[in-house]
């Protein structure tokens, strides 16, 4: 699955040397957004594939937390959400990842307030306070360790010194709370640079007060620069996305979408690329795609199975302001691109997204059914069980 060649999953701010791609299974980006856990066990050789013996037939050495952490980094496509729910775990796995990770950011020369900005941009943190603080814990101990003098932001330096592994860990909570308080439109009165403060005071090393400069160059970079949380996760794991022109349903009129291929099999399409709710989606199960030539560069997805069929597909509901979707009714979707070779991307992208659902559907299926058999065995098995008698010649009862 191609991916563009331009996305930095790093926004503009540096890996540390050596952070290239590693070489994963095929599967294993959508078995990841799936069922973490489960995947993670298979890749580093402790479990199953979770999709089954057809979609494993791939062979590959075990990976280490150093690797995953890497594929974290480095792989278009994989969940911001789920990437951030496992480096917060509390397994020896998760803990060794998160520290790789980290260890593969180049934090050093940064502010606090420039490094936890960075490090956010690169997946979602997750909800669960344990999970945050192991986190926050590791940031901090990672970010001290290059930036041993403490720098807070000050000019020429001014505020050196101030910041150990502590101080840091306690600021990064802080600043989370804050870039809430300052750009969330629920709250109305927003926190104020003394309230900020007054709030951090006695934080520093033994006890002492942070020096008034250095909390307020932190707290007007998170005042004049919040720090955004991805919306859509869906979007981060895209495999593609980018202008398509897209052919209406009932009324042939052709309209320009910003179309994304989500990893784990689902087709996307937004008004523009900030739109927080799309349009419609179609799941690509029972699809074939085709190349088209009633308009250049057009290809169609329709039904695989049925010859007219009703896609499985929903679509934004009229007049909703909230993104509410409805199901939809297409027989076929049509979209245009820019150029023949925008073209052969995207059909060569979706038809092999439409290969790996289809392998992962059929072995999750075939993994059901063999639970089920196992399971109907072990209820007839029961059954045929002699009864346990209470009488005095049924045994228990004469004890």
């Amino acid at each position: 699955v191609e991916a563009d060649d331009d996305d930095e999953v790093t926004d503009g701010l540096g890996l540390a040397e050596g952070a290239s791609e590693v070489a994963m299974p095929r599967v294993a980006k959508w078995l990841f957004n799936k069922e973490p856990k489960a995947t993670v066990r298979w890749l580093t050789g402790e479990g199953p594939c979770p999709a089954g013996v057809e979609a494993a037939e791939e062979r590959f050495e075990p990976k280490g937390a150093g690797e995953l952490a890497q594929w974290f980094l480095t792989e278009e496509g994989l969940s911001t959400n789920q990437v951030g729910a496992f480096l917060g775990g509390s397994g020896q796995i998760n803990a060794a990842t998160l520290t790789a990770f980290l260890s593969k950011l180049e934090l050093r020369g940064l502010t606090l307030d420039t490094a936890l900005r960075y490090l956010l941009t690169l997946f979602k943190l997750p909800g669960e306070a344990q999970q945050i603080d192991r986190i926050m814990q590791a940031f901090a101990e990672a970010w001290a360790a290059l930036n041993p003098t403490g720098g807070g932001g000050g000019v020429d330096g001014a505020d050196d010194g101030f910041i150990n592994v502590d101080v840091a860990y306690v600021l990064s909570f802080s600043l989370i709370m804050l870039n809430t308080d300052l750009h969330s439109p629920q709250i109305v009165h927003k926190m104020t640079l003394e309230q900020f403060i007054a709030n951090n005071r006695g934080v520093g090393i033994d006890g002492v007060d942070l020096p008034r400069s250095l909390l307020a160059s932190l707290y007007r970079g998170i005042a004049d620069n919040e720090i955004r949380v991805m919306q859509r996760d869906y979007v981060r794991s895209a495999t593609r996305e980018g202008w398509l022109l897209k052919q209406g349903g009932r009324i042939k009129t052709w309209k320009r979408r910003w179309v994304v291929l989500a990893e784990g099999g689902v087709l996307y399409y937004f008004e523009d690329p900030k739109s927080s709710a799309p349009k419609g989606l179609l799941p690509l199960e029972n699809v074939v795609v085709r190349n088209s030539t009633d308009r250049p560069f057009t290809f169609v997805l329709s039904h695989s199975e049925t010859a007219g069929g009703v896609i499985k597909s929903a679509k934004q509901r009229r007049g909703s302001s909230s993104g509410s979707l409805v199901q939809g009714g297409h027989k076929a979707f049509v979209f245009a691109a820019e150029g023949e070779e925008e073209r052969r991307r995207w059909v060569r992208a979706l038809k092999e997204n439409v290969r790996l659902t289809t392998i992962i559907k059929r072995s999750m299926r075939a993994g059901d059914q063999a639970k089920d058999r196992a399971g109907d065995q072990e209820r007839s098995a029961v059954k045929q069980l002699p009864a346990m008698s209470g009488s005095a010649d049924g045994g228990l009862g004469g004890m």
